[in-house]
């Protein structure tokens, strides 16, 4: 119960910063969609993840986790 609280919060529009800034290249996100990662809740470009990501898999360039990144629809 408390993953789905945390989760549910983690996605609630009005808990979204506006001013998200990119992990890798620290520059402002003014995109609508954009990649998460669910577990350290860090924000990336998809440009910026394409060029950091594996070919069959994603892996966060914060916390190391395969498979935790995602994509974010405002």
């Amino acid at each position: 119960m408390g993953s789905f609280i945390s989760a549910n919060m983690m996605f609630d529009n009005k808990n979204v910063n506006n001013n998200k800034k990119c992990f890798t290249c620290s520059k402002i996100i003014h995109d609508k969609t954009y990649i998460i990662c669910v577990r350290c809740k860090i924000a990336l470009h998809n440009d910026c993840e394409a060029s950091y990501g594996h070919k069959y898999y994603t892996v966060c360039p914060r916390c190391d986790r395969g498979g935790s990144l995602g994509k974010l629809h405002q």
